[in-house]
């Protein structure tokens, strides 16, 4: 155990005096994983604030809607025609609503009126003010809800007003605005027909979820025979995953990459290293020290020295985080927290790991070559 312990000791010893005398071959392994590994987290933060600013501009738009458009010639009750959706299932909710053929004014600006059931009613939820339940989407975002005076039919009636931060698909759907009064509350207004809208909304910009969804739609508009605008961002999220999976080839490249560039430089110099104590080694070989030893103490020095450097390159990074997002990439309004890339440290983890073990071939076939042709 004492012999072990001498051993191990005098190996550090010695790896710390090549450091002092050769300072070139640990600064160059440090200087080239620290680069190596600061360049690739930029790129892959590259990857996730792309990512991110389209899922936004999707989300933002509305990308988790399905909406249905049925042109309905005259007033007749059609709840229940799409009964399968309208009882919001999991990972979606559904909502219904009856445009009708008029308008509404209010301070001189004119809005469609949307009529709603009871069950899009959670749209509207713990709004303060609403006790009539009529609601105004204002062509301009406002901050609060309040009473705003509305014309319908030439009824004067008050409204409370839907703030910006509760509109949701709402303002996907009405972009310039809309009046929402509950259904049957002016049951003449449909008369004259109406535009039944049926939107589906996902919790999550998912385009397999929403591509089954499209299909159950279509099916059952295809089986009652009617005609109905099918309308969604199924494509544009398709595109999105079609982006993150070429993003995961190239995750997956970089890494290989890097490992196959910090590999190279190992094997050659722990080699070279190798190669001008190896009389040294093969002498305490000789005496009795196992040769895996030696090898497991330059695995352990390159990993070290690897892992040092990685370390540092991460934590330079994510000291430099809003630093890169606001000079490098020139984005505003995004954040990027490290934690999103752990995919990616787990990756280069493995990579470097792996690198290093393949750069220990040399070195072990040096290691374990007979004592009596080194010392010849």
């Amino acid at each position: 155990m004492k012999s072990s312990l001498l051993t191990l000791f005098y190996l550090a010893k010695d790896a710390v005096h090549r450091w002092k005398t050769h300072c070139s071959s640990p600064l160059a392994r440090v200087l080239v994983v620290f680069f190596l590994t600061l360049c690739a987290l930029i790129v892959l933060a590259n990857f996730i604030v792309m990512t991110s600013s389209v899922e936004r501009e999707i989300a933002r738009s509305g990308g988790n809607l399905l909406v249905v458009s049925e042109t309905i010639e005259r007033s007749r009750a059609s709840d229940g025609e799409f009964s399968p959706l309208l009882e919001s299932g999991q990972g979606f909710r559904v909502s219904a609503f009856n445009e009708v053929y008029t308008s509404a004014q209010s301070n001189g600006q004119f809005f469609p009126i949307a009529e709603y059931p009871l069950a899009s009613a959670h749209l509207f939820a713990d709004l303060a003010g609403g006790e009539n339940g009529v609601f105004v989407l204002p062509k301009e975002p406002v901050t609060g809800a309040f009473p705003r005076e509305v014309e319908i039919g030439g009824w004067q009636i008050f409204g409370t007003t839907i703030p910006a931060a509760r509109a949701g698909i709402l303002a996907n759907l009405y972009q310039s605005g809309a009046v929402f009064v509950p259904e049957g509350m002016f049951g003449d207004m449909k008369l004259f027909g109406f535009q039944k809208k049926t939107v589906v909304a996902t919790e999550r910009l998912d385009a397999a979820q929403l591509r089954e969804l499209e299909m159950k739609v279509r099916n059952l508009l295809k089986l009652d025979k009617r005609s109905a605008h099918v309308q969604s961002s199924r494509a544009f999220l398709e595109r999105l995953e079609r982006i993150r999976r070429d993003q995961l080839s190239w995750r997956i490249a970089i890494s290989l990459g890097i490992a196959f560039i910090v590999g190279v430089l190992l094997t050659s110099i722990s080699s070279m290293e190798f190669q001008r104590n190896e009389y040294v080694y093969a002498l305490m070989s000789s005496f009795g020290v196992s040769r895996i030893l030696l090898i497991l103490a330059f695995i352990a020095e390159n990993l070290i020295l690897v892992f040092a450097a990685s370390a540092a390159a991460f934590a330079v990074f994510v000291r430099c985080i809003p630093l890169i997002l606001d000079e490098v990439f020139k984005v505003r309004g995004l954040s990027l927290d490290w934690t999103e890339l752990a995919p990616d440290l787990r990756l280069i983890a493995f990579a470097l790991c792996v690198c290093v073990l393949i750069s220990s071939i040399p070195i072990a076939a040096a290691a374990l070559r007979p004592i009596g042709k080194v010392l010849k």
